[in-house]
Order: C-alpha cells, then structure tokens, then sequence
C-alpha cells in the first residue's frame, strides 16, 4: 500500500479513506512484527494527512484468522502469523491520533477467538457476502 498512495488515494482525493490493511503482512513481509506492521500502516496515515490533510482516515482492526483446524482452512495462505499477534497490532492501531479506529472483532471472533469460519474464505481472508448476508438476517 505505501508504494500505491499515488494511484490509490492521492490522485482520486477522497474525502474519506477506509483502510482495510495488514492482514496478509505477517505472511507475507518476511520478518513482519506488530510494532513493524503498525509502523508501516503509521506511515500511511501521516501521508495521507500530510498530502490530503482534509481526508477522514478510518483504519479497521486487523481481522482475526482462524488458528484451529478446519478443511477450510488453507495453511499456507495464514503463514505463521497468530490471534496473538494480529491482537498486538491492533492494540497498537487504537493509539493513531486524528484517525477514527473501527474495531471489527466482536462481531468477527467466534468462541475462541478465531475469525468465524462462516465469515472466511480459508481462514485468512473475509467472505464478505457471507458477513452481509449474516448482517441482514
């Protein structure tokens, strides 16, 4: 996201900017930790303030995976990455000032606070018709 701020926000000028982001970091920055994670979703942040100081910025938390075992779930897409982990950033996250935090987890943790099976793809990535259609009912 840091390299796609031109195209992404910058040239569209938008009022509002939601950022659903950090999930697959873990996975897939080698080395990640949730003080990297936070630091790089930091410098988007500021950027944004800084380039388009009138844009609301709403980060989300960042979604929980499911850890148990599932056929759904695939293995290699979660990585090493853990509940525990994603918590950690996202404590983080609630300290960005001048941003409004949305926190998804109560309504994306089941029991054990994994992302609720009916609510993913393979345990990583949202099913978003699925948490629509859960929403409505």
């Amino acid at each position: 996201m840091l390299t796609r701020l031109d195209e992404s926000v910058y040239v569209l000028k938008p009022k509002i900017v939601i950022l659903l982001i950090g999930t697959t970091d873990f996975a897939l920055l080698k080395g990640s930790t949730k003080d990297s994670i936070y630091h790089n979703i930091l410098k988007i942040v500021n950027s944004i303030h800084e380039t388009l100081p009138k844009t609301k910025i709403i980060p989300e938390s960042i979604y929980p995976i499911y850890e148990h075992e599932n056929s759904k779930v695939d293995k290699d897409s979660i990585g090493n990455q853990t509940n525990k982990q994603i918590m950690g950033t996202n404590e983080l996250l609630k300290r960005i000032s001048n941003v409004r935090y949305v926190d998804m987890d109560f309504c994306l943790k089941d029991d054990r606070g994994d992302f609720r099976i009916d609510y993913t793809v393979e345990g990583l990535q949202a099913n978003v018709l699925s948490m629509v259609r859960y929403s409505i009912d």
